[in-house]
């Protein structure tokens, strides 16, 4: 009996330490199993979509450390948010040194250039690996970047300065910045500019429209043409052209006939361009302005136009410069150009961009004494 005892005790055993066995066996390989589900878990990229400017869903790294950006708005977009560093490659206008932007981070001039801001280079864009590509909606089909390198492409707006289209430039540093990581920054930018324009606003609102002064700009295709310029209707101006350009369904219009210009009888004629545009080049470009009560009264600016080059902090400062030019009554306390680099500092950390932009651009805009 006790033999049979301790022979049925040792089989008990013996089943007890198979199964204990078996268990652990099999809790090891579902630890395994686990174990590699999150370790491939790990090596899978997270991702985020947005929906960009050109209406099109694109889904993106979330971790974005390589950007080839295709045009100044987009490269605003990404300089103004604090991601110079990020950028591997641009187009050839934007290493012009022009820009505001390239002015506060000039290594963005010795950037790879892959192609023009409308004709990329596939290429040049696939050898520098970008994580992302950003392209300007308003001249690059983001789609021909995108299908033929696989790399994710997001089309911008951009900064603005039509008054129609103006919200576009909140909405596109909203989506630079969700790409980014930098959601914080846009909507601080975005207050901040905010902020700026709306005391100009909430004066020149009460200006009654017939005390307005009638301005003709010449603020698009270089001297050549003009639009619903936002910074001339926030700083109180009359646009004499607003309403032919409307009523045509255009964006802007160029070359318009001098005799409608004189019908419209501007007092103030304000021009963009850059390298070295005179007024004379004006009067060129647009015979028989000479005419005009603005040409005869000498009420002819400069501005730091054109559209092309906008950055957001321009367009601020644009308009208090152009409030000061039209309504010096009700701005003799602002000094405008003190003000502007004060702005380009707080928002680029860099000293005197206002100064250095207008001798880079070559203009001669109106300083008061």
């Amino acid at each position: 009996m006790n033999l049979k005892k301790t022979a049925l005790v040792l089989l008990a055993v013996i089943l007890a330490s198979s199964l204990l066995i078996a268990g652990c066996t099999n809790e090891e390989k579902v630890l395994e199993k686990e174990g590699e589900v999150l370790e491939n878990k790990e090596k899978t990229p997270e991702t985020i979509t947005v929906t960009d400017q050109e209406g099109r869903e694109v889904t993106v790294p979330k971790e974005i450390n390589r950007i080839v950006a295709l045009g100044g708005p987009a490269l605003r977009d990404v300089a103004i948010l604090g991601a110079a560093d990020k950028l591997v490659g641009t187009d050839l206008q934007s290493t012009s040194g022009n820009y505001f932007c390239v002015q506060a981070y000039p290594q963005i001039m010795d950037l790879p250039i892959v192609g023009t801001f409308n004709e990329p280079n596939i290429e040049a864009i696939l050898e520098l690996q970008p994580d992302l590509v950003l392209v300007s909606a308003a001249y690059t089909n983001a789609d021909d970047v995108q299908g033929p390198t696989g790399i994710p492409t997001v089309a911008l707006m951009g900064p603005q300065c039509d008054i129609r289209r103006y919200d576009d430039t909140y909405e596109s540093l909203r989506i630079a910045g969700k790409l980014l990581g930098l959601e914080d920054r846009a909507e601080w930018l975005i207050t901040y500019a905010e902020d700026k324009l709306n005391p100009i606003r909430e004066i020149t609102s009460k200006i009654p429209e017939e005390e307005k002064p009638k301005v003709y700009a010449l603020v698009v295709h270089g001297i050549n043409g003009t639009l619903a310029y936002a910074p001339l209707e926030w700083a109180g101006g009359y646009n004499v052209a607003k309403d032919f350009v409307i009523s045509q369904d255009l964006w802007s219009a160029r070359d318009i006939d001098p005799e409608k210009v004189l019908e419209w009888a501007p007092d103030v004629i304000i021009f963009g361009g850059s390298g070295g545009s005179t007024f004379a080049d004006v009067l060129k470009a647009h015979p028989g302005l000479e005419a005009t009560k603005a040409a005869k009264e000498g009420r002819i600016y400069q501005i730091f136009g054109p559209n092309f080059y906008h950055d957001l902090i321009q367009l601020v400062t644009e308009t208090e410069y152009l409030a000061k030019l039209l309504h010096p009554d009700k701005f003799q306390d602002l000094d405008v150009e003190k003000e502007g680099n004060k702005m380009f500092k707080e928002v680029y950390g860099v000293d005197d961009l206002y100064n250095k932009v207008e001798e880079v651009r070559g203009l001669e805009l109106y300083h008061w004494d």
